[in-house]
């Protein structure tokens, strides 16, 4: 089965099942793997570091300037044939950025802040 980022609702509603069916029952309905409940249960016994809602993703962002992901993509149009490695060692000459963050820019995924 694919990776799904769920919703607070459905990890709510998929532990609660989990609680009182087991993990069997609870792989059959919702095809969630052993190792994803025992990140779950790790972030439920250490509830302090996670907050009140231990099964809210804590997804890191990083900021990178516009300038520089706008440059980043003249780069690829420009050269289409380099790399995503060469474009980002004339890319760090404005900021120090790495080549997965090259990638999310050119695929289009990654936040752009100004």
């Amino acid at each position: 089965m694919k990776y799904k980022i769920r919703t607070v609702e459905e990890k709510k509603a998929i532990w609660n099942h989990y609680k009182k069916h087991g993990w069997g029952a609870t792989f059959e309905k919702y095809g969630i793997s052993r190792a994803t409940f025992s990140h779950w249960k790790e972030r439920a016994k250490d509830k302090k570091s996670f907050g009140k809602n231990f099964l809210e993703r804590k997804v890191k962002r990083r900021t990178i300037l516009q300038e520089t992901a706008v440059y980043v993509k003249q780069l690829h149009r420009k050269h289409p044939e380099l790399s995503t490695e060469q474009i980002r060692k004339i890319a760090c000459k404005k900021q120090k950025i790495s080549r997965t963050t090259v990638w999310h820019i050119l695929q289009g995924h990654f936040p752009v802040h100004r």
